[in-house]
């Protein structure tokens, strides 16, 4: 009897203690350590940019690929695309890769920005506070940045980042609208 009771008074013990597990039917949000994450404040980033990605297409290409040539397709011609290709040209163009004007090389490069806006999580991006001890950038853009290298139709390398950018500066990010045509009406009085 005594050691029924034992039995039973753990078999309690065990759900009692086993139900006090947490339960969740999705994780829990967590913040992450603390990183780091470059902010683009001026055009020669953009070009210290393309130096890194030049570099990192040459880890993908075999010597004597070279001579291929490389295509370069913009996804999204904003501003900073446009002159992120041209610094791109520069920076591959002193490593022997020449440049294909058309669709005809074997190697292919498309370039793709994504703008992303945390309007509700502004992230403090200055170094030196103010009176109030809070940082004097707000900023709520971020630049996701991907190149994708295109060798024979297959995709064999992958190139992406994750910039912050000021705010005042999304005109340089984004494809401008397209201009609409116009028609011009000539209005003649009734009689």
């Amino acid at each position: 009897m005594q050691y029924l009771k034992l039995i039973l008074i753990t078999l309690v013990l065990a759900a009692m203690f086993g139900c006090t597990q947490p339960y969740s039917e999705a994780p829990k949000p967590t913040n992450f350590k603390i990183s780091e994450q470059h902010m683009v404040q001026a055009a020669h980033h953009w070009e210290i940019i393309a130096g890194n990605v030049a570099r990192e297409i040459d880890s993908y290409v075999e010597p004597g690929d070279h001579d291929f040539g490389i295509y370069i397709k913009l996804t999204n011609p904003s501003p900073f695309e446009k002159a992120f290709l041209e610094y791109l040209k520069a920076h591959l163009t002193r490593k022997c890769y020449h440049i294909c004007t058309q669709n005809n090389c074997l190697l292919k490069l498309t370039i793709d920005t994504q703008v992303i806006d945390h309007p509700t999580f502004p992230v403090h991006t200055g170094n030196i506070p103010n009176h109030d001890r809070r940082y004097n950038q707000l900023e709520q853009k971020e630049l996701v940045l991907s190149q994708d290298l295109h060798y024979h139709g297959r995709i064999v390398g992958t190139m992406t980042r994750t910039l912050y950018f000021k705010n005042s500066e999304i005109d340089n990010y984004t494809k401008p609208p397209e201009k609409s045509p116009t028609k011009s009406y000539n209005v003649a009085e009734g009689r």
